[in-house]
């Protein structure tokens, strides 16, 4: 709950520091003709402690709002009541109407205002204080350290002051705890009611500087040559700690620095509390349904993620196992060919030679002039020997043009040099089907990677789900304590002089 809690804090401040005045009431005659009243009313209980945590003085504070919302003022008695409190210190404070009548009843006292007029549209405030011997429902430990060391203070006659140098850092440490009894809740669990407490702890200028909070204060403020900072704490069942610190900067002349009290302050405005932590719990049951949609669409968006990955990969992998079969098949079927028709080329080549040697061979024989005599005489033999010379020839001019081929038919050498490209063009389909296959791969592993990715998301999501869901249970069981009314203040009456109708409040 401890998310929560500075939030609250913040917004109840802000309330109390805008309009002190919580809870929301409406009055109104029985008759549907009357004018509409609305009333606000809150309890403080201030408390006042010495800086080693001595209690020194408690009184209560109560501030009520009356609002005439009709078009017409209006002249009422108001009569308010208050426990606990000690009436030859009531006071009145902020301009508010002299009281008629002040009366006892055991520990109730009733407040009485005669012929109040409220006029048209507005409102008036009204604010009292009085001692209490209320019970206080927070206990206040407070200790002073000098440089980390135990400070032993002293008072006399409501003054108190302590022995340091110039340049000590003096530090407040004040820890509270809600001490109302546990509440019985639900399936034999106890909780305490929580409380709003505002601390306050003064430092005087003249003798301190470089005022510091521990954690940060929810304010600071200045008033006359003090500077105040001020924590507002949601306290429940566990003890809350707040510090101050502040450099030495003066002394009196009998090396002592004075110390100013710690004041605490309480609201008995449960309904505020309730009313915040009601629409906190409507909110969190609206985050849960969100958080649990996007658990679900990062669960589904995991799994399809992962199966279109296991689909690529499978892919990738076929495709790649089965073109570089294919292409190392047709490669060496090629070099095979290439191979082959190189060999050939050769014995062409062999034989292209060996004509020629026979042709130049045949032609010296011929030309001897011995043979050329014979030849003469012997036309067959001529014949025959030319005609084999042409023969060759022709057989040389066939295997050259297997070798080298023209422009119509490839030759050995041309188809090998078309074995080269094809080859190399292969390579090169081969590099293409390669960057495919890596692009696959690059696909299916970003695939993998969502998938992870969503699947962490749903697991993250799922534990906050969990911890949202938890805090949502801790605000509902926090709603239940305030089923106690002991901290609600009693309501405030008002009512017509002359007709006096009945009147009914209208939370």
């Amino acid at each position: 709950m401890k998310k929560f809690t500075s939030l609250l804090i913040f917004v109840m401040l802000l309330l109390l520091m805008i309009e002190p005045i919580s809870i929301k009431l409406n009055v109104k005659a029985d008759n549907s003709s009357s004018p509409h009243l609305i009333c606000r009313k809150v309890e403080f209980i201030e408390a006042t402690y010495s800086p080693n945590g001595k209690l020194l003085s408690k009184r209560v504070s109560v501030r009520f709002e009356i609002y005439n919302n009709s078009s017409s003022p209006l002249v009422v008695d108001v009569i308010d009541r208050v426990r606990c409190i000690n009436t030859s210190t009531f006071t009145t404070l902020y301009g508010t109407p002299k009281y008629d009548n002040i009366e006892n009843f055991g520990n109730l006292t009733r407040i009485t205002w005669k012929n109040i007029e409220i006029n048209a549209s507005k409102s008036l405030r009204f604010y009292y204080t009085a001692e209490t011997f209320r019970k206080i429902p927070v206990s206040v430990n407070s200790t002073l350290y000098i440089n980390d060391a135990k400070a032993n203070v002293t008072g006399v006659r409501g003054f108190y002051t302590v022995s340091a140098n110039i340049s000590d850092t003096l530090t407040f440490e004040i820890t509270l705890q809600n001490t109302q009894t546990p509440l019985y809740i639900s399936n034999n669990k106890t909780l305490v009611q929580p409380l709003m407490c505002t601390v306050t702890v003064a430092f005087q200028n003249d003798y301190f500087s470089g005022v510091r909070s521990e954690p940060k204060a929810n304010s600071t403020s200045f008033m006359g040559n003090k500077i105040m900072p001020t924590w507002m704490l949601f306290l429940e069942d566990k003890p809350q700690t707040v510090k101050a610190s502040a450099s030495i900067i003066e002394m009196s002349e009998w090396g002592e620095v004075p110390l100013e009290p710690i004041s605490v302050q309480i609201t008995s405005a449960p309904e505020m509390l309730e009313t915040y932590i009601k629409s906190m719990t409507k909110n969190l049951e609206l985050q849960s349904n969100l958080m649990q949609n996007f658990t679900q669409v990062f669960g589904d968006l995991s799994q399809s993620t992962f199966q279109m990955y296991s689909g690529l990969q499978e892919i990738a992998d076929s495709l790649q196992k089965n073109s570089t079969q294919m292409f190392n098949m047709l490669i060496n079927f090629l070099n095979y060919t290439k191979w082959v028709l190189q060999l050939a080329d050769s014995t062409l080549a062999s034989s292209q030679s060996l004509i020629l040697n026979a042709n130049s061979s045949l032609t010296t024989f011929m030309n001897n002039p011995n043979v050329t005599a014979l030849l003469y005489s012997n036309d067959t033999l001529t014949d025959l020997l030319r005609y084999t010379i042409g023969n060759m020839t022709a057989a040389y001019n066939m295997i050259d043009l297997a070798r080298n081929g023209n422009s119509t038919v490839p030759g050995l050498l041309q188809i090998c040099n078309q074995i080269d490209n094809l080859i190399l063009q292969l390579d090169s389909a081969n590099n293409a089907t390669e960057q495919v296959i890596e692009g696959l791969y690059s696909l299916a592993y970003g695939l993998y990677s969502l998938s992870n990715i969503t699947g962490q998301t749903k697991e993250e999501l799922e534990k906050s789900l969990e911890e949202l869901e938890a805090e949502k249970a801790d605000l509902e069981d926090v709603l239940l304590t305030f089923n106690s009314k002991s901290l609600i203040p009693l309501d405030v009456e008002v009512k017509l002089p002359e007709f006096q109708p009945k009147w009914q409040i209208e939370s």
